[in-house]
């Protein structure tokens, strides 16, 4: 298989559409297609190592230089995935929503701590 073909699979398992992925890495969803359909490859190595730690594989899976995906300890759950794209998919207003509500569940979680 080929980088495109090993990205497909991993972006599908992850139930992701290349526009979702595109937003989530920040490339648009046609140079994602571009890649997956093997017409082109990501110029900047970092994108590859981006790639490799969101879908929880080695770099060299990713690259088809190994079977073993490796890396299964920064696997993110399709779970997170979806909490992580909607995110990045929100308005500012309610990315500070958000936000507020994080930080009043880390105070919260905080206190517990001291009282034991």
């Amino acid at each position: 298989m080929k980088f495109g073909d090993i990205l497909r699979e991993l972006r599908e398992e992850k139930g992701l559409t290349q526009k979702e992925l595109g937003t989530i890495i920040n490339i648009s969803d046609r140079v994602i297609g571009y890649w997956e359909s093997n017409n082109r490859f990501p110029k900047d190595s970092t994108i590859i190592v981006e790639l490799a730690n969101f879908f929880g594989v080695s770099t060299d899976y990713l690259l088809n230089n190994t079977n073993n995906k490796g890396n299964e300890s920064n696997k993110y759950s399709n779970e997170e995935v979806k909490l992580i794209n909607c995110y990045r998919l929100s308005s500012n207003d309610d990315k500070n929503v958000i936000r507020a509500v994080l930080n009043k569940y880390k105070k919260s979680e905080d206190r517990k701590k001291e009282a034991t």
